[in-house]
């Protein structure tokens, strides 16, 4: 009787900061492809993989937000910088925005979920 009361809630897999953090390592291969751009491929894989890392958190622990977190403010700062500087959404303009989203979201599951 006890095995059925220890959990009524399971966590259940973080999609959406998987699906960020494809975008991130793609972005930086992209950036590479198109412009030789070695820095970008080493940020896309590093902050990606961080991301990815953050996500297996999230999806074992929802409250479990702090690598995730760091790691979106960190380009939210990085990438918004670049988008204001220059103008142009790509890429800079999209990964500030996911980055937003992406903290919005896991400080909302953080408090009422």
């Amino acid at each position: 009787m006890i095995f059925f009361a220890v959990s009524n809630q399971m966590a259940s897999t973080d999609y959406m900061t998987y699906g960020f953090a494809l975008t991130v390592i793609f972005g930086g291969v992209i950036g590479f492809l198109k412009a030789g751009s070695f820095p970008s491929l080493i940020a896309g894989v590093l902050f990606g993989g961080l991301i990815a890392f953050g996500a297996t958190q999230t999806s074992q622990n929802p409250k479990n937000i702090l690598v995730v977190l760091v790691v979106s403010i960190i380009l939210m700062i990085v990438m918004g910088t670049r988008f204001y500087k220059s103008g142009k959404f790509m890429p800079a303009g999209l990964v500030f925005v996911l980055s937003i989203l992406n903290i919005c979201r896991h400080l909302y599951n953080y408090k009422w979920k």
